[in-house]
């Protein structure tokens, strides 16, 4: 099993790996699962180069949370189907899609190509740490 995070910040790749080690686990949650090793890959890149990195290992992804640029949540999904690299019935939860907002993201999974390719279901949220309205995405690969 593996889980990748990204960002191109080295001030966040830095901090990422911080916080695995005070939460204890490192880079290595073997410890915790019995039945296979575990490995995070924090990427210090950008998520559109890690996405055409995971389809030239031949790899798919089973869930993607998106919570990065706004305005890169579309080209990056577009680019993730484009590519392949989604496994079958893959889990797709983009956040702050009200504010600060993903607009031509929303509209792409439940009005556009998006919703013949997912099954989308959109959560009324609040932003982190504020009563500010939010919404989150949750789309299921058919």
């Amino acid at each position: 099993m593996e889980f990748l995070t990204v960002d191109p910040s080295p001030t966040a790749h830095a901090v990422s790996h911080k916080m695995l080690d005070y939460a204890g686990f490192g880079c290595d949650l073997s410890q915790y699962c019995t039945e296979e090793k575990v490995h995070i890959d924090v990427c210090l890149a950008y998520s559109g180069d890690v996405l055409r990195r995971v389809a030239a290992e031949g790899k798919k992804l089973d869930f993607v949370f998106v919570d990065h640029v706004k305005h890169l949540y579309l080209s990056d999904i577009e680019l993730a189907l484009e590519l392949g690299v989604l496994a079958d019935h893959a889990v797709v939860v983009g956040d702050n899609i009200i504010f600060p907002g993903a607009p031509d993201y929303k509209a792409f999974l439940i009005e556009g190509r998006g919703k013949d390719v997912f099954d989308t279901v959109v959560h009324d949220s609040t932003l982190e740490y504020s009563e500010t309205h939010d919404q989150v995405t949750v789309s299921t690969l058919k």
